[in-house]
């Protein structure tokens, strides 16, 4: 046989016995004397539900140590490593390496660039740039350097040429089509850092100051206040911004130059004391004026239309390192740490202390790609369905019945776990002596008008 016991949906309170005959099933009315035997506090409507892939030597990869992660515009991940240039489709890898392409002078890879026009250029530990497209390999002249010549930097500009530099020379690469650099240019101070615009225009930038390069001349901007880095900086970076501002910034300040206006205004980060002179940090322009910060240790949010710098997390425990990351996933914020990322306040992703977080992208397809020390390739995706399970509160997997209410309260019945009460941040749960006989079988659910929930206990018997 099967019974039921009522539930008042409200509140739960004294007993009031009726009964009912509906074909073979006693339906008792039975509001619960007692109150619930648990409650616990559930963050399951909050709590993200992430699927994650792995991808290793097992799927096509040639080590899991890897230097570097870009999207072509072909719609392919590219994968660098000290072991090749790896080519994803989504199913397979495709392996390129100086075997198949002999011209290839390294299989040691330490950056890729995606260009426009579906090409990937590769860099090497020999300061090789090499040109992967459509299954053909072209080697440019070597970049070699040695001591403070080391070639340590390489960009793509806007029509797709080819910015290379030290601390002493300037490098063009216009005509793919030839592989010898059409320009090589002393430079007069040490650059810091720049940013190509076209083949005969670039930001440059030092620790005195801001310049233009134009077709073969530099000049510099007249700033309406000084930069404030001292001359022992080892990294100064240089972002445009798509209103015309510029930012020069490093782990201590951000300086943000307006040359509509010619105006400046400097901010202060915090940074504890051991943080590295050689780390960068990253800027993502969420909107016009409003600025995602990584720091080497914080995360900020900065308003420069109102002229405001919030942190939003840090200073914690948490190292971010150098968090060149992609800041933002399914239009929320991402904090990328040293060894975690934290998404929508929860942890979705960590690696072991020994181990560091080196890269991540998002795809158009909204998954979030994690390339990790030794841990090889990992692709997270957000799951559109919230999981309710033990782990987070509900009384058993089992589920046999779902009802809801008008205020959105979901009621479970299920399998050996009596009745569960869903809300929105805590799961209420009955079982065993609340129940008739102890009994934790419920194999339905039924909301009267009344508002009372009527349970249908399994095997509760009549004496």
């Amino acid at each position: 046989m099967e019974f039921s016991i009522t539930f008042k949906s409200e509140t739960i309170k004294g007993l009031g016995i009726r009964t009912y005959i509906i074909v073979f099933i006693i339906l008792i009315g039975f509001r619960v004397s007692h109150a619930q035997d648990r409650t616990t506090i559930s963050d399951w409507k909050t709590k993200p539900n992430i699927i994650t892939k792995s991808f290793d030597q097992n799927d096509g990869l040639p080590v899991v140590s890897l230097s570097d992660i870009e999207f072509g515009a072909d719609n392919h991940l590219y994968v660098a490593s000290y072991s090749g240039l790896s080519r994803f489709d989504g199913t397979d890898f495709e392996l390129i390496t100086s075997e198949q392409f002999p011209q290839l002078r390294s299989n040691r890879i330490l950056r890729i660039l995606a260009a426009p026009d579906s090409s990937i250029w590769m860099f090497d530990d020999q300061y090789n740039i090499s040109r992967w497209k459509a299954g053909e390999i072209t080697v440019y002249d070597t970049l070699n350097g040695t001591g403070d010549r080391v070639w340590s930097e390489f960009k793509i500009s806007g029509d797709g040429s080819i910015w290379a530099i030290n601390r002493y020379e300037l490098r063009i690469l216009e005509n793919i089509k030839d592989a010898a650099w059409q320009l090589k240019k002393p430079l007069p101070f040490l650059v810091k850092d720049f940013v190509p615009i076209s083949s005969s225009k670039a930001w440059l930038v030092n620790e005195d100051g801001l310049y233009f390069y134009n077709n073969g001349s530099i000049e510099p901007v007249d700033l309406p206040n000084r930069l404030p880095f001292s001359s022992t900086e080892k990294v100064i970076q240089l972002q445009p911004l798509s209103d015309g501002k510029i930012l020069v910034y490093n782990y201590a300040f951000i300086y943000a130059f307006d040359p509509k206006s010619n105006s400046s205004e400097t901010f202060s980060l915090d940074h504890s004391d051991d943080v590295e002179a050689t780390a960068k940090i990253t800027i993502y322009e969420r909107e016009p004026n409003l600025l995602f910060i990584s720091t080497y240790d914080s995360f900020y949010e900065l308003d420069l239309k109102r002229s405001t710098l919030k942190k939003t997390m840090g200073m914690d425990g948490i190292r971010v390192d150098y968090a060149e990351f992609n800041p933002l996933w399914n239009n929320e914020r991402l904090y990328v740490s040293y060894d975690r990322i934290d998404y929508l306040d929860h942890i979705i992703y960590s690696v072991a202390t020994d181990l560091r977080i080196v890269q991540t992208l998002q795809d158009k397809e909204q998954n979030l790609w994690v390339s990790s020390s030794s841990q090889g390739l990992k692709r997270l995706t957000k799951n559109p369905f919230q999981l309710l399970n033990e782990s987070n509160g509900l009384g058993g997997l089992n589920t046999y019945s779902i009802i809801e209410e008008n205020d959105s309260t979901v009621w479970v019945a299920s399998y050996n776990s009596g009745v569960n009460r869903i809300g929105d941040n805590n799961i209420d749960f009955w079982f065993g002596p609340n129940l008739p006989n102890g009994r934790t079988l419920v194999r339905s659910l039924f909301k009267q008008r009344n508002g009372n929930i009527l349970a249908g206990v399994w095997d509760y018997g009549v004496k």
